[in-house]
């Protein structure tokens, strides 16, 4: 497995490392190991068109397992939707920067999803079915992520302009045979913990659509460097502070969730207090 993961163009080791815990996440629910979440997980390729991610993508079954491969899918339709999760073993979410934020926030609900329960076409009884799908994603795009509350779901790597993805001779016998025997003899974790969800967003904000909301923060606050002190603000004085200079802003529920992921994204520390979520900022002069 290892040979498969080092040789996808610019993964480093951390990259390497959520790549390896996607992949056994994808076999533990094959295995119908995990039934209160799906695998929340999506590895994302970013490259140029011609640079074989689909290719590479599909390569990852054998052909005895290429009829559980889907290549789309249907967002409008739930019975579809609940089909693939339940039917199909890989599904890629091709051409990713093509779906609206409002439909990436419904991906994101998908994604989390343990289970299907669904009517047959002209049944009457509701039947539960276990998710097996984990999902891929493909795009040219170079900021595809428009929801920034979900972009620690997303595993993306960036395939260098003028890259080839590799045409690897994959041992598939051993390579399965290795993930059952990590997510099954050893015990290995096939989800992240906090800190890994927080490395994600953070590895991710080059990734996600500048918006202007996103610019206002950034010209009013940063991260403290290394060594220096900041701020301790509750998040609704930062909305102040914001607001002071940009008077449209509004300081609602909304704006307070969008700020935290923001702030989130900016690598920015923060702690529940019991006036709310506060956080360590260096405010920048106007």
């Amino acid at each position: 497995m290892s040979e498969v993961i080092s040789s996808i163009p610019s993964v480093d080791d951390e990259k390497g490392h959520f790549v390896r815990i996607w992949f056994r996440s994808v076999v533990a629910h094959w295995l119908c190991m995990e039934s209160i979440y799906g695998n929340q997980l999506v590895v994302m390729f970013i490259g140029d068109q011609g640079c074989g991610k689909g290719s590479f993508i599909k390569k990852l079954l054998p052909e005895q397992l290429q009829m559980y491969y889907l290549d789309h899918i249907n967002l409008v339709n739930k019975h579809d939707t609940d089909m693939a999760l339940a039917n199909c073993g890989l599904v890629n979410l091709d051409e990713f920067d093509r779906y609206t934020k409002s439909q990436q926030a419904t991906l994101k609900y998908i994604i989390t999803k343990a289970d299907v329960n669904a009517r047959k076409i002209f049944g009457g009884n509701i039947t539960y079915r276990h998710r097996m799908a984990s999902f891929v994603a493909t795009t040219n795009e170079t900021r595809p992520l428009k929801d920034k509350t979900g972009t620690r779901r997303f595993i993306v790597i960036n395939v260098p302009s003028g890259s080839q993805m590799p045409n690897l001779e994959i041992d598939y016998d051993q390579f399965y045979a290795q993930l059952v025997y990590e997510v099954c003899e050893q015990k290995e974790v096939y989800w992240l913990n906090q800190e890994e969800n927080r490395r994600l967003q953070i590895l991710n904000k080059d990734y996600c659509e500048v918006d202007d909301f996103s610019t206002m923060i950034s010209t009013c606050f940063r991260k403290p460097e290394e060594g220096e002190e900041g701020c301790e603000m509750l998040s609704v004085d930062i909305l102040r502070v914001v607001q002071m200079r940009y008077p449209g802003v509004k300081i609602d529920h909304r704006t307070r969730s969008i700020l935290g992921a923001n702030l989130s994204s900016m690598g920015i520390k923060s702690h529940r207090t019991n006036k709310g979520y506060c956080y360590t900022v260096v405010q920048i002069a106007a």
